[in-house]
């Protein structure tokens, strides 16, 4: 299969009126050749040895800039959920919290403190990450990478392994709890089997156009 050139690639939000929850999709030529779920679905989850979310949130940086702190901990919110469905192993070691505004990691946080953009974050330099990781980065970039942090925040809340972990938790409260990793496999396993069945957009087609074709 020929390389799929990223910039090429449609991306596109699926609005709440359009159903409950907002969805984002891509025309996954890309990501094609690189889901691929584990072989025993309903079997443990495991991590890549010493992986942290530095690492995870500095080859982002990397390959986007510099970008919201918002948007960044969203984006890895999204590769914890993806690399979990497709591998059944998690992406970096640390916790996902439950926070007022969407998924935080609090590790993340303490890096980027103070800060509304970020294009550096410390610790995280010089890591190589295994091939499957770098895969789900790169599926995560292009199916978010487009939206901005208010954006993501109104989706990842809309999720179910947000509202699950914040069900506990009371509201405004800033720190809620941990995000399931099972709710995370099952939301997002469920979630990259759907998008194989939506008609990607056409080259050219606004989000408006979008979203009247497929209300019709």
């Amino acid at each position: 299969m020929a390389d799929h050139d990223p910039a090429a690639t449609p991306v596109y939000l699926r609005g709440a009126n359009f159903r409950q929850e907002r969805h984002i999709y891509t025309n996954l030529l890309q990501a094609v050749t690189v889901c691929h779920l584990p072989a025993d679905p309903d079997g443990p989850c495991t991590v890549n040895v010493m992986t942290s979310v530095l690492s995870v949130a500095q080859r982002i940086l990397d390959q986007c800039g510099t970008m919201e702190t918002c948007k960044l901990q969203k984006l890895c919110y999204y590769v914890q959920g993806v690399h979990v469905a497709r591998t059944g192993s998690e992406a970096f070691t640390e916790r996902i919290k439950a926070g007022a505004d969407g998924p935080v990691v609090p590790q993340l946080y303490h890096e980027h403190k103070g800060q509304r953009y970020v294009s550096q974050v410390s610790d995280a330099g010089g890591v190589q990450l295994p091939p499957d990781l770098e895969d789900s980065i790169a599926l995560v970039l292009s199916l978010y990478g487009s939206f901005d942090g208010d954006a993501l925040s109104v989706t990842a809340c809309a999720e179910s392994p947000w509202r699950n972990a914040r069900s506990h938790t009371p509201p405004g409260e800033p720190d809620g709890t941990s995000l399931s990793k099972q709710d995370l496999k099952e939301y997002f396993t469920a979630e990259l089997a759907e998008i194989g069945t939506v008609r990607p957009p056409m080259l050219g087609e606004t989000f408006v156009g979008y979203l009247s074709s497929q209300a019709k």
